[in-house]
């Protein structure tokens, strides 16, 4: 076992050696090139591209003859030199506004908000990880002080070796820039990481510390929504107590294996609750993303049926009607969303441009709704167009007609029925993030600014007052084996490590260092999260 553990420490340092040295062969040419294609995906998506094609395909449709003949030298007709010019001016536009947009596709520019969370988080991480790695290193031991480490020392490498690894990790891919800043996946991979660092280093930080943390955690516990919260709240207080009077606090001979599981206890804790987090912002972040893609579809349906009707020679009048219809529907759906959002979303918490990609998917989905309603409205009922005939005749379909003008609008709501039913999906969802934090969400993160506290006592830091407080004792000095001060930081010990008497040794009811936190469903695919 020792054998595996040192094995395992090598090959941790000389990976980040190996994928430092990579990095620095490699440039930064792929950076640009991805951060050029995110901010297409971009500008595709929130324009959206195929819209402005169907405008301008239109608009060059509607021209005057004398006009058209002026731009069309080959003869090629209307309807193709107006595709054609609708196309390559598309083309060339969506090109020039990705070159302004490159800066959202990066960590910086992406979101501003949650990049700046991050930074503040990775500053405390760092802080933290140079007081509890001390003076010696796995590196820095020779041979023989490697083989001469104890288990505990061990299991100290390795926990360092993960700290490391996910701080060079977040490092990596906030220099990183392309499609994953665009897609906000980039920020909940950081954020995974984060997490992982913080649950290990509950395995190395003071007593002091772990304690005020764990008090932190049982106020984001207490009155939450995270599955078996009850049964969280119980695991802590089944250890021994530590009796107390009003003038001292009485020791008790408790051996060391106390203070181990008293931490693998609050690690376990600590691992719900990211988990618990962390997949219901991959659910509100993969549910904007398909209505991203869903306006994007849309956009791409209303070019293809118009270019349909434009080679199909539809009269130019008819067309006309046909784009009052799409632009009745759409703005009905717009101002119905609107006024939806301003009344029940929660803007307490960001849910990544969710509440936008609703806005924008609402008028296109609603102007197509609004040109199917009108197109239905003679053939379902029956009805005769203004001109006498049935509704057959495609041709007199889109005559300005008070029923065809008051079913596009009645058509054009109809979309947010359906985005109403997300929406309240997804505010359930939100108010679950926001039940299992006892700090601020206004920056997006339940809980994402408790490293940022300090390690001094504040009114935050004395919420816990439930199973949690009892930590107190079990933690205290009063456990840490003979020679360690009270509130050292992992030192005084006699091995080569200087301070690896504290047990790191992983726990099977929490996660090994590094491994990822979220393996089970979201909220929003239908399963509940699992602790």
């Amino acid at each position: 076992m020792a054998q595996q553990a040192t094995t395992l420490a090598n090959q941790q340092t000389a990976s980040s050696k190996q994928t430092a040295a990579n990095q620095q062969k490699s440039g930064t040419q792929p950076n640009i090139g991805s951060r050029y294609f995110g901010a297409l995906v971009l500008v595709g998506v929130i324009l959206p591209v195929p819209m402005l094609a169907t405008l301008l395909t239109v608009v060059i449709y509607i021209l005057p003859k004398t006009s058209l003949n002026r731009i069309d030298p080959f003869q090629l007709g209307a309807p193709l030199i107006a595709l054609l010019l609708g196309f390559i001016i598309t083309f060339f536009v969506w090109l020039l506004l990705a070159f302004f947009c490159t800066p959202f596709a990066t960590a910086a520019g992406g979101r501003q908000l949650s990049y700046d969370s991050i930074k503040i988080e990775l500053g405390v991480l760092k802080a933290r990880q140079e007081i509890v790695k001390g003076v010696d290193t796995y590196t820095t031991l020779t041979e023989q002080q490697r083989v001469a480490l104890t288990e505990e020392e061990k299991a100290r490498c390795i926990a360092l070796a993960d700290i490391d690894e996910n701080l060079r990790l977040i490092e990596q891919m906030l220099q990183s820039k392309g499609l994953q800043w665009v897609l906000s996946t980039g920020y909940t991979t950081v954020w995974k990481l984060i997490y992982n660092a913080k649950e290990v280093m509950i395995c190395l930080l003071p007593p002091t510390i772990v304690i005020d943390d764990a008090k932190y955690d049982e106020s984001r516990l207490q009155g939450s929504d995270i599955p078996d919260h009850g049964s969280l709240l119980t695991v802590l207080p089944a250890l021994p107590q530590i009796q107390s009077s009003p003038t001292q606090t009485l020791l008790l001979p408790l051996p060391q294996q106390t203070e181990t599981q008293a931490r693998t206890d609050i690690r376990k804790v600590s691992y719900v609750i990211h988990k618990f987090t962390s997949e219901r912002w991959e659910g509100l972040l993969r549910l904007r993303n398909q209505l991203m893609g869903t306006a994007l579809l849309a956009g791409i349906f209303t070019y293809v049926l118009f270019a349909i009707a434009i080679l199909a020679n539809i009269p130019q009048d008819q067309i006309e009607h046909v784009i009052v219809f799409y632009f009745l529907g759409a703005i009905v759906g717009l101002f119905a969303r609107l006024n939806t959002e301003s009344n029940q979303t929660d803007a307490a918490i960001d849910d990544y441009g969710l509440t936008m990609a609703r806005v924008l998917v609402a008028p296109l989905l609603s102007g197509l709704a609004a040109l199917v309603g009108v197109f239905l409205l003679p053939i379902v009922f029956g009805l005769t167009t203004s001109s006498g005939t049935h509704g057959l005749n495609i041709s007199a379909i889109y005559d300005f007609t008070t029923y065809n003008l008051v079913f596009a609008a009645i058509f054009g709501f109809v979309p947010n029925l359906v985005i109403n039913v997300l929406q309240q999906k997804s505010e359930d969802v939100k108010s679950e993030i926001k039940s299992s934090s006892a700090a601020d969400t206004s920056t997006g993160r339940g809980g994402a600014a408790k490293g940022s506290r300090g390690t001094g006592s504040s009114g935050k830091n004395q919420m816990g007052t439930g199973p949690l407080s009892s930590l107190t004792g079990q933690l205290g000095t009063g456990l840490l084996p003979a020679g360690l001060a009270p509130g050292q930081a992992n030192g005084g010990g006699a091995g080569p490590l200087d301070g690896g008497s504290a047990s790191v040794q992983p726990s099977p009811a929490g996660p090994a260092p590094g491994q990822a936190k979220s393996d089970g469903a979201g909220p929003l695919d239908g399963g509940p999260a699992s602790g």
